[in-house]
């Protein structure tokens, strides 16, 4: 199996003192590779601090009381900081939930891309870096990829920003990308042409894809298995 969850519990202290707060308890799951894989449940349930964890993005007041998350059979959990970080947007990506927050507001898309980019392969030269961002850019039918990608985050729409995100996420070709709640703020048709594009992308590179959603519809378009969370615990 490409990642494995086993025994995940994890709690935040408050700001005011008091007992810990429990975020997850007992989390176990296994991801096969290839494998399109949804996870659902109400909101504060406990999705995308899973995905959170997976990632290494913790909170300063949140800890991992026990559990393992492998990868490869390698425990992310003890790997130091700077290895870990390697790992983040080669081995493992995420898309995040709202495109306008996730972009630098101040550095054009080229800018964004290309540090995706020199940060796990630092020999590239800037015409490779170039293509690669266009070659991504096109992937994701950005209509004009090599002026749009000189443009900042805010000249774009909405699903054009989302498309974005995705091409940033696919551009080290990672063998796991975890979608959450990847098209929340577009409208339907949008989110139809955005799921379809993320599925061939997945197809394209044999990547694994975890999708985070309390929208059924989505979830029975994108994976073929389906875990259910509620109160930081597995339920189905």
């Amino acid at each position: 199996s490409l990642l494995e969850v086993k025994n995940l519990k994890k709690v935040y202290t408050t700001r005011f003192g008091g007992s810990p707060v429990q975020a997850l308890t007992n989390v176990s799951f296994t991801v096969e590779e290839g494998e399109y894989i949804a996870i659902m449940g109400e909101s504060g349930s406990g999705k995308s601090i899973t995905a959170l964890t997976i990632m290494g993005l913790l909170n300063e007041r949140s800890s991992i009381k026990k559990g393992e998350i492998l990868i490869n059979e390698r425990d992310l959990l003890k790997l130091d900081s700077i290895t870990r970080r390697k790992m983040l947007g080669c081995e493992i990506a995420m898309i995040f939930q709202n495109p306008l927050n996730a972009l630098n507001p101040l550095l054009t898309i080229y800018d964004q891309m290309a540090e995706m980019l020199l940060i796990h392969n630092k020999k590239l030269s800037k015409k490779e870096v170039e293509k690669r961002v266009i070659n991504s850019l096109e992937e994701v039918q950005l209509p004009n990829p090599e002026k749009d990608m000189y443009k900042y985050p805010h000249e774009f729409s909405g699903g054009q920003r989302q498309r974005i995100l995705i091409a940033m996420a696919i551009i080290n070709h990672p063998k796991l990308l975890i979608a959450d709640e990847a098209t929340t703020a577009l409208d339907v048709t949008v989110q139809y042409k955005i799921l379809r594009l993320l599925k061939s992308l997945c197809s394209k590179y044999g990547t694994t894809l975890i999708v985070i959603s309390h929208n059924l519809g989505l979830i029975k378009y994108m994976s073929r298995e389906v875990i259910v969370m509620y109160t930081g615990r597995i339920v189905e």
